[in-house]
């Protein structure tokens, strides 16, 4: 009987963890393509793929310690850098805007959602996106 126990609790895991692992890639390829919409958006617009633009970023934080954490990471990485209090929000009251001039590739620009999104989540933050 335990060994049926033992089987089940090992099903259950799997499931659990192949939910997980694809909810993760579908969560990925929609920021994937949502970056590759924007660039795509852009360039229709009568943009030039070789010009470098502003490009401004957006996370919201949850206090002003992790605000100024991800603000010393974006310094360090080249980018202008200001946050600012935001009294509407009481889930994340802070808001952090980087800006840095780059060229506009979807696959550069997808790898760097990916690395914001994980910069935010380790400071208990919300990668907002980007606009240029």
């Amino acid at each position: 009987m335990d060994w049926l126990l033992i089987l089940l609790a090992a099903g259950v895991a799997a499931v659990a963890s192949r939910t997980y692992f694809s909810v993760r890639k579908v969560r990925r390829d929609q920021l994937e393509n949502w970056d590759a919409k924007v660039v795509e958006r852009i360039r229709k617009q009568g943009s030039d793929p070789f010009k470098v633009y502003e490009v401004d970023f957006f996370f919201a934080a949850p206090d002003e310690v992790a605000a100024a954490q991800i603000r010393r990471r974006l310094e360090t990485d080249g980018f202008s850098v200001d946050t600012k209090r935001v009294e509407s929000d009481p889930e994340y009251p802070f808001s952090v805007h980087a800006r840095k001039p780059m060229r506009l590739s979807a696959p550069d620009m997808s790898a760097l959602s990916a690395t914001f999104g994980t910069i935010a989540k380790e400071h208990r933050s919300r990668y907002d996106g980007w606009t240029a």
